[in-house]
């Protein structure tokens, strides 16, 4: 099967409610990525707290994908004006 992934740059303030509004319309799941820092020699990592987080969810290529991505782009559009 073949899947589109929407990725979503969101303030980390933000990331649940984007988070849940792509789950709802992603059945391929929804993954957080958090901006990290490699520190001593790429032994460790730190997340850096403020910085945009990257949400992104996916949606399989079945000929409903997009619906699926204008649900979510008017999802965003609502949120965005919270």
């Amino acid at each position: 099967m073949r899947w589109l992934e929407l990725t979503v740059q969101s303030h980390p303030e933000a990331v649940e409610s984007v988070s849940e509004l792509l789950s709802r319309h992603a059945p391929g799941g929804v993954a957080i990525e958090e901006p990290i820092e490699l520190i001593d020699e790429g032994q460790e990592y730190r997340v850096l707290s403020g910085q945009p987080v990257q949400v992104h969810a996916y949606l399989p290529v079945d000929g409903n994908e997009e619906e699926a991505r204008q649900a979510v782009t008017e999802g965003l559009w609502h949120l965005s004006s919270l």
